[in-house]
Formats: C-alpha cells, structure tokens, sequence
C-alpha cells in the first residue's frame, strides 16, 4: 500500500509545478506529510531485511546517512546543471525560459511516471 502512496506523492508534486508558478503555502505541509510516507517505505523496508537485533540501530543510522548522502550528492549536481541552464538560456525576465524548457519538461516527465509507477503498483504490475 505504501508503495503507491510513494508514486502518487511524487506525481502530486511534479503537477503541482506544472499548475502553479510560485510555490504554494501549502508545500511545506506537504513536503511533510509526504515525507511520512516515504519514511514508511524505508521502514517497510527495514523491517523485510531481518536484521538480528544488535544490528538494527547502527544499521538504520548508516542506511540513512547513505540516503542523506545520496540525495545531497543529487541536488548539487541539479543546482549545477540548472544554473548552467539558466545561464545557456539567457533569459532577460530570469524565469521564463528556464521554466518553459526544463521546469515544465521536467515535471511532466516526472509526473507522469509517477502515475505510471503508481498505478502499476496498484494494479501488480510493479
């Protein structure tokens, strides 16, 4: 059930881009309640690996610095390939063409595999 949950998430946001310019009020909550979700998955996750008990903790820690990481590591490369972007597209207004050719781009993509994902989930598939 999470599973899905993860997908739909992650396609909830990406059209959340394509529909609003500006962030939303709301996205902080989301991000966190979101974020509950994911952590279920991880915790799903966890509790398949039949840990013996004197590894749980040091395992988790070192499982989620690896995903802290992970995700630190992905965000720089994206901040620097979206800067460059930005600066290929020399866009006066700052915003425009960035976001026409790779926000909007971007989330779509994005969105529709999550839905993709979300359904195959759901259905077996997956």
């Amino acid at each position: 059930m999470v599973e899905p949950l993860i997908a739909f998430t992650i396609a909830f946001v990406a059209i959340e881009n394509l529909v609003f310019k500006e962030m939303t009020k709301w996205r902080p909550l989301v991000v966190f309640g979101f974020g509950l979700i994911h952590g279920l998955g991880f915790a799903g996750f966890f509790g398949d690996l039949g840990l013996p008990p004197g590894q749980f903790w040091s395992a988790l820690i070192g499982f989620n610095l690896g995903v802290e990481i992970g995700q630190l590591s992905v965000i720089a490369v994206a901040a620097v390939i979206g800067l460059a972007a930005r600066r290929v597209l020399r866009d006066p207004a700052g915003e425009a063409g960035y976001r026409s050719w790779i926000v909007r781009p971007g989330s779509a993509l994005i969105g529709l595999t999550g839905l993709w994902w979300g359904i195959a989930r759901l259905s077996g598939f997956g």
